[in-house]
């Protein structure tokens, strides 16, 4: 029997979790997952809603950087670790956008202009 990774995710990111878990499709979320649950819980005490473009490029630059080094020591090909660069930053973007358009906890109010203009 597999485990199933739980996020240590304050309160209010949690309802930004799950409402965006509850919105889409089981399989979907299986592969947003990782990194949605990932950064969100790298956030500590920080609401997601308050967020800037270099929390998510610093994220995204890490496990892009981790991928390397394992793709390197595996002799793979490193085409694989930019696709999960760019899956990464896919998925925390559509989580950001939903709470957003949905104003979940206010988010509108929270976001940053900057942040808005990257997510366009």
């Amino acid at each position: 029997m597999s485990s199933v990774k739980k996020f240590k995710i304050n309160k209010v990111n949690q309802e930004y979790y799950s409402k965006y878990k509850a919105s889409i499709k089981e399989l979907s979320f299986r592969q947003y997952k990782p990194n949605i649950g990932r950064f969100v819980e790298s956030l500590g005490s920080i609401d997601l809603a308050k967020i800037d473009k270099e929390d998510i490029e610093m994220f995204v630059e890490e496990k892009e950087s981790t991928l390397r080094v394992y793709v390197k020591k595996e002799g793979l090909d490193y085409e694989r670790a930019e696709k999960v660069k760019i899956n990464c930053r896919t998925h925390l973007r559509s989580i950001l956008i939903f709470i957003i358009k949905n104003d979940i906890n206010d988010a509108i109010e929270k976001v940053n202009k900057d942040l808005l203009i990257y997510l366009i």
